[in-house]
């Protein structure tokens, strides 16, 4: 499992340098299209970790949960949707980014609560923790293979979500070719 949340670290780690000394002007901007600025989306991968991390640091919080069998097909649903490019709500009002942080404070926030991921995950790995013990608002209980699957893919779909603006941008920048 730990594999699993060192290929989010890349993922999150490559993100954030490129992200990196980009102008504030760059990271603000939205696409022409609507929706959410580069600095906004790096908020709300914070956010949704936060909040399937949020007892964690809390043990006796952290109870095993039944898995129903609705549960267990929202969760692939879930998995679909992330992996798919249709646009989708915000499942939960805490994971709405409020656009009022800096790059270095979101930075700063997500490298956080990622040690709290990696704890877990090493606590979970020694037997400590079992069973389904995150809740995730559309898709229910998960294990902790599960969260750590989820947001790898959540991850995953924002992150070319960024590339997408930030080649927008770019484009936007460039000459004419006139």
């Amino acid at each position: 499992m730990l594999a699993k949340v060192d290929r989010i670290e890349e993922i999150r780690t490559r993100l954030l340098a490129d992200l990196e000394g980009l102008p504030a002007a760059v990271l603000e901007a939205r696409p022409e299209s609507g929706g959410w600025s580069v600095l906004e989306i790096v908020e709300h991968l914070l956010l949704s970790e936060e909040s399937v991390m949020k007892n964690v640091d809390r043990p006796e919080l952290l109870r095993p949960r039944r898995r129903s069998l609705r549960a267990r097909i929202g969760y692939a649903a879930v998995l679909g949707i992330l992996a798919s490019p249709f646009k989708v709500r915000v499942p939960s009002p805490d994971m709405k980014p409020s656009g009022g942080r800096s790059f270095d404070e979101l930075r700063s926030a997500w490298e956080e609560s990622h040690r709290a991921l990696r704890r877990h995950v090493v606590a979970e790995g020694e037997g400590e923790v079992s069973g389904a013990v995150f809740v995730h608002p559309v898709s229910g209980p998960l294990t902790t293979r599960q969260a750590v699957r989820m947001l790898r893919v959540h991850l995953e779909r924002h992150e070319r979500q960024i590339r997408r603006i930030l080649r927008a941008v770019e484009h936007d920048r460039m000459p004419d070719a006139t």
